[in-house]
C-alpha cells in the first residue's frame, strides 16, 4: 500500500515538472515577444525622432533663409527709391538744362522747314529768320522771361551777351560814325569813294565773325569718307515746288562712324519722325547740333561726350530722297542751330 501511495506521489510530480516547464517556457516565449515589440517600438520611436530632428534644422534653415531674402529685399527697395529718387532729381536737371538751352517756340502756323518734312508735299512755307544781333539778344532775354528763367542770364555772365553782340554792336556803331564824318569831308567822285569802302569791309568783317563763331567743330565724318551732296539754302522738292534745306548731307557708305563736332551733352538720341534715328548734342547755351538718319546710335540721353567722340553711324532710316527711287539713301543730315534756329553749318565747320 505504502508502496502504491509512493508512486502515485511520483507519478504527480512527474506531471507537475511537465507543467511547470510548460509553464516556464510560455512565459519566456511571452518575454520574448515583449522584448521584441520593445525594440521595434524602440526602432521606430527613434526613426520618427530623426525625422523631427531633421525637419527642426530644414526649419531653421528656411528661417535663415527667408530673414536673408527679407533683407535683400528691404535693402534693394531702399535702393530702387534713392536711385528714383536720383532720377527724378536728374531729370529736373535736364528739364532745367533743356529749357535753359532754348526750346524754342515757333508762332501757331509758322515752323522752318527741313528737308525731313518733304513727305508733307502740300506745305512749302518756312520761317525767315531774322539774324540781327540786337534782334537775337532781344528775342532771347524776352524767352528767359516768359519761361521764369530770369535767373539764368545771371549764370551765363556778362561776357556771354557782351561778346555775341555789344561790342559787335559797337563796332558797326563807330564804323557808322566814321563813315558820316567822312561823307561830310569828301568832295569826291564815286571812285575815290571805295577804296574806303573797301578797307572799312576788311576790318569789320573778320571781326564779326570772330566774334559770332565762338564754338569750334570740325567734321562729324571723316573728310576722306563723304561728299557733300546737298548744301544748306533753298532747293527744290521732288514734286517740284522749292523748299529749304536747313542742313548739309553728307553722302557716305552705310555704317560710317559718325563724330561729335564739337564737345557737349546728349539732349536727344531717339528715333523721330522724318529725322530717324536722330542725336541732338547741346554745346553751349548759344548752340545745338543734330545728326539724323543714322542706322543706329551708341549714347543716351544726359551722357557727355568730347570732340571727336564716336555716337553713331551712317544710315538712311526717315524720310530721305532716293530711298523711293530704289537708290542707296545713306547719308548724315547735319544741322547746326543757334539759339534754336538753323543756320549753316558751314560758318563753323573748319
Amino acid at each position: 500500500m505504502l508502496h502504491k501511495i509512493t508512486q502515485l506521489f511520483h507519478v504527480i510530480g512527474d506531471y507537475c515538472k511537465k507543467y511547470i516547464v510548460i509553464v516556464v517556457a510560455l512565459v519566456m516565449a511571452l518575454a520574448c515577444v515583449l522584448i521584441i515589440m520593445l525594440a521595434y517600438e524602440y526602432r521606430c520611436f527613434k526613426s520618427e525622432t530623426e525625422k523631427m530632428l531633421a525637419l527642426k534644422e530644414d526649419y531653421r534653415n528656411y528661417v535663415i533663409a527667408v530673414k536673408k531674402i527679407l533683407h535683400d529685399y528691404n535693402k534693394t527697395k531702399a535702393r530702387l527709391e534713392e536711385l528714383e529718387t536720383l532720377v527724378v532729381e536728374k531729370k529736373n536737371e535736364f528739364d532745367e538744362l533743356d529749357s535753359a538751352l532754348g526750346n524754342t517756340v515757333f508762332p501757331e502756323g509758322v515752323r522752318v522747314y527741313s528737308t525731313d518734312d518733304e513727305g508733307d508735299e502740300g506745305n512749302s512755307s518756312f520761317l525767315i529768320i531774322n539774324r540781327e544781333l540786337e534782334y537775337l539778344k532781344q528775342s532771347a532775354l524776352d524767352y528767359l522771361k516768359e519761361q521764369k528763367l530770369s535767373y539764368l542770364e545771371s549764370r551765363m555772365g556778362p561776357d556771354a551777351w557782351l561778346d555775341y553782340t555789344d561790342q559787335v554792336i559797337e563796332r558797326h556803331k563807330e564804323q557808322a560814325q566814321k563813315r558820316k564824318q567822312s561823307r561830310k569831308k569828301r568832295v569826291s567822285t564815286r571812285k575815290q569813294k571805295k577804296p574806303y569802302q573797301k578797307q572799312a569791309q576788311q576790318e569789320v568783317v573778320p571781326k564779326i565773325k570772330q566774334r559770332v563763331h565762338d564754338v569750334a567743330m570740325s567734321w562729324p565724318i571723316d573728310r576722306s569718307n563723304f561728299w557733300i551732296s546737298s548744301p544748306f539754302g533753298p532747293r527744290r522738292k521732288p514734286n517740284g515746288t522749292r523748299g529749304f534745306h536747313t542742313g548739309i548731307d553728307m553722302a557716305a557708305i552705310k555704317g560710317t562712324p559718325v563724330k561729335a563736332a564739337a564737345s557737349g551733352v546728349i539732349v536727344e538720341a531717339r528715333y523721330a519722325s522724318g529725322y530717324g534715328n536722330t542725336v541732338v548734342i547741346a554745346h553751349t547755351g548759344k548752340y545745338r547740333t543734330r545728326y539724323a538718319h543714322l542706322s543706329s546710335f551708341s549714347v543716351e540721353v544726359g551722357q557727355k561726350v568730347e570732340r571727336g567722340q564716336r555716337i553713331g553711324k551712317v544710315g538712311a532710316t526717315g524720310f530721305v530722297r532716293s530711298k523711293r527711287r530704289g537708290g542707296d539713301a545713306s547719308h548724315l543730315h547735319f544741322e547746326v542751330y543757334a539759339f534754336g534756329k538753323q543756320v549753316n553749318p558751314m560758318y563753323f565747320l573748319g
